[in-house]
């Protein structure tokens, strides 16, 4: 097994953490920039960190997607109590990382759940009081899975009552107004990636829904995956305040005022140089641009746009290719159903870095950028990398950037639409890579040799694709 050779101490304690199947990533960092301290995603003027997921056990809870704070020797996390601002006057501290992962099923009854019946599928729901989003405090934590070896870990937690299945992550460059000290929001996007299940109104008596795999003029979300009960759902944005860890809704993603309708969204950027959030949408394939009063300012469309720019034939947008959970042709179990954006056009990862977005293309897997305008506006495309013919084709659900510009993708494997919760993704090799900025124009990227290891099984490489 090969070591990076290009990580500084906190990367080598980090990586020795991976080595023993941690499944946390690290993203973003608490860094000092011109001798202040501040809150920056990993561009050239900020401390960067690295990070990857670990995928070991399917029968855990699989954590996706995660955002951190830079380790720090004379600052002390501080746990919030019952949402209580930490003393800092920060949600997140200085060695602490934001995390999100599907909240686990439960049994309807307690009844059904003292026999622990694993025949009794049909009577599991998604566990509502199961945590969604993780503040977890990592500091000094023994090697190991920092959230199941050490649960007391969690100093915050949403739960999916509250929000809803979430994967994508961004963090703000935000300031608590008393003292002000960095106290980023966190931003939190609804996601179909550990399934789409759906139920139908009691039809047996038990009080409880049913459970069904086809649509059905009756059905609806399943309680827990969309956050409903605060009015959202499959397109929602949800902000979490970074001083109070008041939850409110920061944006619904819709296409000419329709809603998604449930493939739900990829991943999602912010950028400190124009105080914009980008966001791609797996129903339509368009990544979006918003303020940061949650509005959306324009779209831009790759299978059209980007695709001219290599001569490529357009592939538009089909919008009566949706999910439609009422309709007999929806199947919660087969993902073809679930209305996601055709290849050619489908955008997962995301990220702003050097005055340019990149996005990562389901076709091929392929990585372009567009070059941002003095407002943050979308102006010209290019393609960047095409991965190499020997990486399993799985789509790269995030981007991310070291200080120095190496780039470094997370792939993670194809949902499955499981019945039972156990297996949201396929079983395979998914990859986290490296590319370094290549000597010209003909090649803009070179790749790392060195790989990073994910997780203990096989040849580890069990990434959930988050970075």
């Amino acid at each position: 097994m090969i070591r990076p050779r290009d990580l500084g101490t906190l990367e080598l304690f980090r990586w020795r953490r991976l080595l023993s199947g941690l499944a946390l990533g690290l993203a973003l960092s608490v860094g000092t920039v011109s001798g202040l301290p501040a809150w920056a995603e990993e561009t050239g003027d900020s401390q960067q960190v690295e990070d990857v997921q670990a995928q070991d056990d399917q029968d855990t809870q699989d954590s996706q997607d995660t955002q951190d704070t830079r380790d720090s020797q004379d600052t002390q996390a501080a746990e919030a109590e019952g949402g209580a601002t930490p003393k800092s006057g920060s949600l997140l501290d200085p060695g602490q990382v934001v995390i999100t992962g599907f909240s686990s099923s439960s049994l309807s009854d307690s009844e059904t759940a003292a026999s622990n019946d694993a025949t009794k599928v049909d009577e599991t729901f998604i566990s509502v009081d199961g945590a969604v989003a993780r503040v977890v405090d990592v500091s000094g934590v023994a090697p190991g899975n920092a959230v199941r070896d050490n649960p007391s870990a969690a100093a915050f937690e949403v739960t999916a009552r509250e929000i809803g299945q979430v994967f994508g992550i961004t963090l703000d460059n935000a300031t608590n107004p008393d003292t002000g000290k960095p106290a980023p929001n966190i931003y939190l996007a609804a996601t179909s990636a550990y399934g789409l299940h759906i139920v139908v109104p009691d039809r047996d008596g038990d009080g409880w829904p049913e459970r069904v795999t086809t649509g059905d003029p009756e059905a609806e979300w399943m309680e827990g995956l969309f956050g409903t009960n605060k009015d959202g759902g499959p397109g929602t944005i949800w902000k979490i305040d970074g001083v109070t860890g008041e939850i409110s809704k920061f944006a619904d993603i819709t296409d000419k005022s329709e809603p998604n309708a449930g493939a739900g969204l990829g991943n999602l950027t912010y950028d400190a140089e124009h105080d914009l959030i980008y966001v791609s949408d797996l129903d339509t394939g368009y990544i979006y641009r918003l303020n940061m009063k949650g509005e959306i300012l324009d779209s831009y469309d790759h299978g059209v746009t980007g695709r001219e720019v290599e001569k490529m034939p357009p592939f538009e947008d089909d919008p009566n290719d949706r999910a439609d959970i009422t309709s007999p042709q929806f199947k919660s179990d087969d993902p073809t159903t679930w209305g996601y954006a055709q290849p050619p056009r489908r955008v997962w990862g995301v990220k702003a870095f050097g005055g340019r977005l990149y996005y990562a293309v389901a076709e091929g897997p392929e990585i372009w950028s567009i070059a941002l305008g003095a407002d943050g506006e979308f102006d010209a495309p290019r393609r960047e990398l095409a991965l190499p013919t020997d990486v399993e084709p799985y789509e790269i659900a995030d981007v991310s950037f070291t200080a120095d510009g190496v780039m470094i993708l997370a792939q993670r494997p194809p949902v499955t639409g499981s019945y039972d919760y156990v297996t949201a993704v396929a079983s395979g090799p998914a990859r986290v890579l490296r590319y370094k900025p290549g000597p010209s124009d003909e090649e803009r990227w070179v790749p790392v040799p060195e790989e990073y290891a994910i997780g203990e099984r096989g040849e580890h490489r069990n990434t959930s694709g988050g970075v």
